[in-house]
């Protein structure tokens, strides 16, 4: 205790020597400084959508992409977490190229034009122009979900394939804190593919009844963000329910396959020899093999029929089809192959460099 004492005396009277050579009015003036610069509006914003693509940093896989040619809009969160209300606000969104994780320059639509508009007309007291004459302090704009438009209608984007960084800046009357009024999401845009598949009864109804013979038609398509072509197609076809005989051609031989329970469908197509592998660089190796092929827009139909059972005085019964898989053809990230440039014979020459090369085939 006799130790503690002096320190603790020693340190009370220190604190009442600085505070006896300051002057009151001088801490008393400070304080009222400080807090004038925090009060007032302070409008905040995030992106709610399009979410931000994640890249896998060991495989270089991307999460939570866009579909190129796909119509896309944003969505905002802005709140004003100020202690006074937001009486004017306008909101600023511009695509700008991702270049390697730098803002590069501000990307632009098929005719040239900017992608960047500005709204000046969120928040106002006009009621003509503006949807919103105030947004108050702790508030939240249209219930935290705002899609951001431009002269009254929503933006909406139909992007090429790329990275882009998408900005949003918020500009309030009279902001305490401008360094909040901006958000960055990162997004990349891909190709995709889809094969579009689709039941109906030859009848036109939505759902058949009666004892006799149902005929059925099976719709496969395909579409896409750029032209390619879907092979080996199989789909799982399932017959369930009331039903004494279903059939139709699963082998394409002509003849009628029984279809009760669940069959795999797999002649969707033309049968074709197509090219099946090339060499990026060696011409002559090059593999072919027979696929069913259906080319990009491109449809084709499958019939079968089924016959309720009779026996029975009611029930349901049920026609439903799956996608399990189909194959594409081009230089895929699986088609990669690295080997060794001085690796002839399965032997490496020691007088050689050894150095890598690394080829991108074509291949399904």
């Amino acid at each position: 205790m006799s130790k503690l004492t002096p320190i603790i005396l020693a340190v009370i009277m220190l604190a009442s020597t600085s505070l006896a050579a300051l002057d009151w009015a001088e801490l008393e003036e400070k304080k009222v400084t400080e807090a004038d610069g925090r009060s007032g509006p302070d409008a905040t914003v995030e992106i709610l959508s399009p979410r931000q693509t994640v890249i896998n940093s060991m495989t270089g896989e991307k999460q939570h992409t866009l579909d190129a040619g796909e119509d896309t809009d944003f969505e905002l969160y802005v709140s004003n977490i100020g202690d006074t209300d937001v009486e004017e606000l306008s909101i600023t969104l511009t695509i700008y190229l991702d270049e390697s994780g730098a803002r590069g320059p501000v990307a632009k639509d098929s005719a040239g034009n900017d992608l960047s508009w500005t709204n000046g007309d969120v928040v106002c007291d006009d009621a003509f122009v503006c949807p919103w004459s105030t947004l108050a302090s702790g508030d939240i704009l249209n219930n935290g979900k705002y899609t951001f438009s431009y002269q009254g209608s929503p933006i909406v984007w139909a992007p090429d394939t790329g990275d882009y960084q998408i900005v949003v800046e918020l500009n309030a009357l009279g902001d305490s804190d401008p360094g909040n009024d901006e958000y960055t999401r990162f997004v990349s845009v891909v190709d995709w593919t889809d094969v579009i598949v689709d039941l109906s009864w030859d009848s036109g109804k939505e759902v058949e009844s009666g004892d006799d013979n149902k005929f059925f038609t099976l719709s496969v398509s395909t579409g896409g963000s750029t032209s390619w072509s879907a092979r080996s197609i199989v789909l799982d076809l399932q017959v369930t329910g009331t039903v004494s005989s279903a059939t139709g051609d699963l082998d394409a031989d002509g003849a009628a396959d029984d279809l009760l329970g669940v069959n795999q469908i797999t002649n969707i197509g033309t049968s074709a020899v197509v090219e099946t592998f090339a060499h990026e660089e060696d011409q002559d190796n090059v593999s072919n093999g027979s696929r069913y092929v259906l080319d990009f827009e491109d449809s084709t139909e499958w019939y079968g029929q089924i016959t309720p059972d009779s026996s029975s005085t009611s029930g349901d019964y049920t026609i439903s089809v799956n996608l399990v898989s189909y194959v594409v053809y081009g230089q895929l990230p699986d088609c990669e192959e690295t080997v060794m440039a001085n690796n002839t014979n399965g032997s490496i020459d020691p007088n050689e460099t050894q150095t890598d090369i690394t080829y991108l085939h074509f291949c399904e």
